[in-house]
């Protein structure tokens, strides 16, 4: 079962206050899925397995496919990495292994001679983490292929949703209602198979079957398609096409299936670290099955609350943490000691701090979160900024219905223009110039803002005189504006 626990503390400059255990409703939904019920149904994969034998006797038959006998072994690497969307220190947890006691459902066993699984699993579960359906939302992770092969078979075509969450999946329906996955199966050059299941809807590889793909290569998204209770990746392996070895690739005192590791470097059966260190403008509102309100932001106003929270991952009984918060100019701000007491072990944790940053503006600028945590840095940055001079907000209280950013007036102008705009939604919001290259000047307002109409005043007396591009980012939103700066 998946444990997560958010603990809320709470810090005032440097006093630390009393700590206040909060255990998130995030656990009721784990308790809710103690069925676990598989990520595949045994018909689904007879299914996959006929497909990928069907194709790979046309390839055969078509002269495309070619094997010679090998004892060298495929080695993999790591079947997920980070999208360009996300800036975390890590991206997952692993939830389960495979079963190693697939005769007696009631005696779990794992590679390494625990119980991370559940009766006969045939993969290993890579979760992504933290707030697992914003990442998916954002494609956070990626699949890639963990080793050099050729396309057997994927779900492509289908597209089945990537929504499915266990709370509210009845896996009691008939088989021929239940949701499939979206998935590829690779044939490695030993002849071994890896299947990749719940992927996103839309997101799988152009590449087709019979298309050789290398190390390292873009497969799709981590979704939760099919039977599945977060968005996760299933990752499993086998000898051959003759389906009748199951593989492990991480290789223990207790795999009974293969006598060695299967990966490149195989990693640690714990693997406490912090997975993200994330900034929030106020307590995030975890969420069952749909994005949780996080509340990110990189810059607060003096006299602010800045809610810093460390992400962490196989979080175990007396692991400590050390948190330093620097101000603008790399002096301590405040710091302490965090030691998690809360249970002997946690899958993944929370510790959420908020701080009370200073009024005086002397304090303006970069601050930086430093915390060290099983002998490794984790850093983050924020900005300071002085909101009564920054940025002027005329809100006038009225319903704002849509982003827009106003051309900017006077225009043409010398050297002063104000920009105004409207945020319908609260979100991170930033007003950027550029000259008419697209090579960008300055950043005139970078925030979290609330709703509301804004405006803000750009001093071009630097430049020369020309065309310029004010533009409005704040969500998914982009709007550009033109203006002539004559002098």
């Amino acid at each position: 079962m998946r444990k997560f626990l958010l603990l809320i503390s709470s810090i005032s400059f440097t006093t630390i206050t009393a700590q206040i255990d909060i255990s998130n409703h995030h656990v009721n939904f784990h308790n809710s899925l103690q069925r676990e019920i598989p990520c595949i149904s045994k018909q689904q994969r007879l299914q996959i397995q006929s497909k990928i034998n069907n194709n790979r006797e046309r390839m055969i038959k078509n002269n495309k496919l070619n094997r010679t006998e090998t004892d060298a072994r495929a080695l993999f690497s790591e079947p997920i990495r980070s999208s360009e969307n996300y800036q975390g220190y890590n991206n997952y947890v692993i939830y389960k292994y495979v079963s190693q006691n697939t005769g007696n459902p009631d005696s779990l066993l794992d590679w390494n001679c625990g119980s991370r699984t559940y009766h006969n699993h045939k993969g290993t579960d890579f979760a992504v983490s933290p707030y697992p359906w914003n990442m998916m939302a954002n494609n956070s992770v990626e699949v890639i292929s963990v080793a050099e092969g050729i396309i057997m078979a994927n779900g492509k075509v289908d597209n089945w949703p990537d929504d499915v969450c266990g709370i509210y999946y009845n896996y009691d329906l008939p088989e021929f209602l239940h949701h499939r996955w979206n998935y590829i199966a690779i044939e490695h050059l030993d002849g071994t198979i890896a299947i990749y299941g719940h992927l996103r809807t839309n997101s799988l590889t152009n590449k087709l079957i019979g298309d050789t793909v290398y190390q390292g290569e873009y497969l799709g998204i981590v979704g939760s398609s099919g039977h599945s209770y977060v968005p996760h990746l299933h990752f499993e392996i086998w000898k051959d096409y003759q389906w009748g070895t199951l593989l492990d690739p991480f290789y223990g005192e207790c795999n009974k299936l293969n006598n060695e590791s299967l990966w490149l470097n195989q990693e640690s059966y714990y693997q406490s670290s912090i997975l993200n260190i994330m900034i929030h403008s106020s307590y995030p509102e975890w969420n069952d099955c749909v994005p949780s309100n996080i509340y990110n932001a990189e810059t607060f106003g003096l006299g602010s609350i800045v809610y810093i929270g460390a992400y962490y991952r196989d979080h175990f009984s007396g692991q400590v943490s050390n948190w330093n918060i620097y101000d603008q100019l790399g002096n301590i701000y405040t710091n302490w000691q965090d030691i998690f007491t809360y249970s002997d072990y946690w899958e993944e944790s929370s510790k959420i701090f908020p701080i009370t940053l200073p009024i005086e503006p002397k304090y303006i600028g970069n601050w930086k979160i430093e915390i060290q945590f099983e002998g490794h840095n984790y850093e983050k940055y924020f900005s300071v900024i002085d909101t009564n001079h920054e940025l002027s907000n005329k809100i006038d209280f009225q319903i704002i219905d849509n982003y827009r950013i106003d051309r900017p007036y006077p225009n043409p102008f010398n050297p002063t223009t104000t920009i105004s705009f409207s945020i319908p939604e609260f979100g991170f919001t930033s007003i950027t110039a550029y000259d008419i290259t697209g090579r960008k000047l300055e950043t005139l307002s970078n925030e979290a803002l609330s709703v509301g109409n804004y405006s803000i005043d750009w001093n071009a007396s630097s430049y020369p005189s020309g065309v310029y591009l004010i533009r409005l980012d704040s969500g998914d939103f982009t709007q550009t504006q033109k203006v002539l700066l004559v002098k």
